[in-house]
């Protein structure tokens, strides 16, 4: 029995995910960093921050030609000679030296990256987080809670000085809502955290004072009185958190919607805002929401800072919202390091197997705007773009501005490929993956947040009507399936299948069906549960899908009851978790 889903080119419950094509790895430099973070790097407020260094290593041919740019005026990076490296993947590296400026800056975590490019390497460019963490004793602390009993009593402040300090606590009211202790189970080598609370006390409204004293630190920015002024409130309350914002040079202004948490009480209503920060940045209100539009304009590369200040009815209306735009040069297409996740499960640093249907990520694909493929076999233009796996144009699902969704070639060899995007017939940087030939990847529904044991819930269909084997209370078409019941899993990269079928064509819906060459085993629960093992009675190409697997199988007696984790088995070769629901009785249909 097959649940089909005839004439689609696309799984409508897929997500899109991160892939690549690939030009093949020919005689190129290709880039290699030691690490792609740096830090937290601990700084006390006034004094200098020490330098950091990371290694830049060429595991290809030639030579590397580096140069770096920066996303913050406070952070710079500068490549040096060649010299012999060890603990590395080639015996010579480039060191990359780092430095940070923090005069000016205030108490806090701030977070930059340097993106290191060479425009002929392989696996460029890639970037490096650095973060530095200043430490010292804030003047003030402005915090909003909701009464006793309300969503959210309490707020916290993480107070990080550079040794451990003294501290006297006084309130205006005499009153216990106030503390200041150490976080995190003590001093640290680099640091020591504390944490300033405020908690709403029984009948406790309005606005309180207080302060506190730090001192006894050798240094001079921890030795600080702290004013705190707290504000019990029924009124709405802000989560305020920074947004940010890509958008290349030149390009027409984008615009986006943005929604806010009320972690207070009542309902939130926006009924204006402003903006601070150039004429780069607008926002507007509307139906209770709000759009931003980033005009990148005549900006030039780099990162630009503003700040956006609702007038709301939340009692925090007036804290301004940081806003970063990072203004990126025009060019050809930029394939983001890292970004090749199979369309199912979205493993991200795992091999993605032959005939996959995958997705590539990063910036200037389509200046044409989203278009979709309309027709079986696939075409290997949409848009005026291209998709080249190991030089080969690849089938492509749907293209936009920042990604593409294409099916890997059936018949690839296990190892290392390479991906390349064209536009208009310029050609983007080159990015390598892992291949191969059998990756088995089960289909994962993100959005509706994880099962109970964490893992995601799966795309398990109810063979008797369609509707997914998942709890009812997801709110969508959805019950649990219960032992003896068929169910259809749908799945990427089970490798070859007979009869063969074309990369880009739909697979046969009549006999003979295109069936996986290998047995698969699917396995029901798991760990503490139990588990029962099952073998498909059919697995192979969905019937009239591109490059989609699906593996009906029967649900065996003694299955475990409740949200299972499930997986499949071929030989040499595991997929990942997903769960579904098994209930005890057949359930009803709906």
């Amino acid at each position: 029995m097959f649940t089909k889903l005839n004439g689609c080119v696309r799984l409508n419950l897929c997500i899109l995910l991160v892939c690549f094509s690939a030009a093949t790895l020919s005689a190129a430099p290709q880039l290699r960093l030691s690490t792609s973070a740096v830090g937290p790097v601990f700084v006390e407020l006034g004094a200098a921050a020490p330098a950091q260094a990371i290694n830049a290593f060429n595991i290809g041919s030639g030579s590397l030609n580096l140069s770096v740019t920066s996303s913050a005026s406070w952070l710079t990076g500068t490549v040096g000679s060649l010299v012999a490296c060890a603990n590395g993947p080639v015996a010579t590296c480039q060191p990359v030296s780092i430095a940070m400026n923090i005069s000016g800056m205030t108490p806090g975590v701030y977070t930059g990256s340097l993106t290191l490019n060479d425009p002929n390497a392989i696996d460029s460019p890639q970037s490096v987080t650095v973060t530095v963490q200043v430490d010292g004793a804030p003047s003030t602390a402005n915090l909003f809670v909701t009464p006793a009993g309300g969503p959210s009593p309490t707020a916290t402040l993480a107070v990080n000085t550079g040794a451990v300090v003294k501290s006297s606590v006084k309130t205006s009211d005499n009153g216990g809502w106030l503390t200041f202790a150490v976080a995190g189970g003590g001093s640290y080598n680099f640091y020591t955290p504390y944490q300033l609370q405020v908690t709403a006390q029984p009948n406790q409204t309005g606005n309180y004072t207080g302060t506190v004293t730090l001192s006894g630190s050798p240094y001079a920015a921890d030795n600080q009185t702290i004013s705190v002024n707290l504000d019990v409130t029924t009124q709405p309350i802000l989560a305020v958190t920074p947004l940010a914002y890509n958008v290349i040079q030149g390009a027409a202004a984008q615009t986006y919607n943005v929604g806010f948490q009320n972690i207070g009480m009542g309902t939130l209503s926006i009924s204006s805002v402003s903006t601070n920060g150039g004429s780069w940045l607008s926002a507007q209100a509307s139906n209770g929401g709000v759009s931003i539009t980033v005009n990148p304009g005549s900006l030039t590369p780099g990162t630009y800072s503003g700040t956006l200040t609702l007038s709301s009815n939340a009692a925090n209306t007036s804290v301004p919202i940081p806003i970063i735009a990072n203004v990126t040069a025009q060019g050809g297409p930029l394939i983001s390091f890292g970004g090749v996740v199979d369309n199912a499960s979205f493993a991200s640093g795992k091999a993605v197997g032959s005939g996959t249907i995958a997705a590539v990520f990063g910036s200037q694909f389509s200046a044409a705007g989203p278009a979709y493929a309309s027709s079986v076999p696939l075409p290997t233009t949409l848009a005026n773009v291209q998709v080249l796996v190991n030089g080969t144009a690849a089938p492509l699902f749907y293209v936009d501005a920042n990604q593409a969704d294409f099916q890997l070639p059936f018949g690839l060899t296990a190892g290392t490929a390479v991906i390349q995007v064209t536009s208009n017939g310029q050609a983007g940087n080159q990015v390598s993956f892992s291949v191969d030939s059998i990756a088995p990847r089960l289909f994962t529904l993100p959005q509706f947040g994880p099962a109970p044991d964490t893992s995601p819930w799966g795309i398990v269909i109810n063979a008797s009507d369609g509707t997914l084997a998942l709890p009812s209370s997801l709110g969508i078409p959805a019950h649990p399936a219960h032992p003896g019941d068929i169910v259809t899993i749908y799945a990427l990269g089970l490798g070859p299948v007979s009869p063969s079928v074309a990369t880009g064509s739909g697979a046969p819906a009549t006999t003979p069906l295109a069936q996986t060459v290998n047995p698969v085993t699917v396995y029901f629960g798991g760990g503490f549960l139990g588990n029962t093992t099952a073998s498909a009675s059919y697995a192979g190409l969905a019937p009239n899908f591109v490059g989609l697997y699906q593996i009906n199988v029967t649900i065996p007696p003694g299955t475990p009851i409740g949200d299972i984790p499930v997986t499949i088995e071929m030989p040499g070769h595991s997929s990942n978790f997903v769960e579904m629901s098994i209930a005890a009785s057949p359930a009803t249909s709906m």
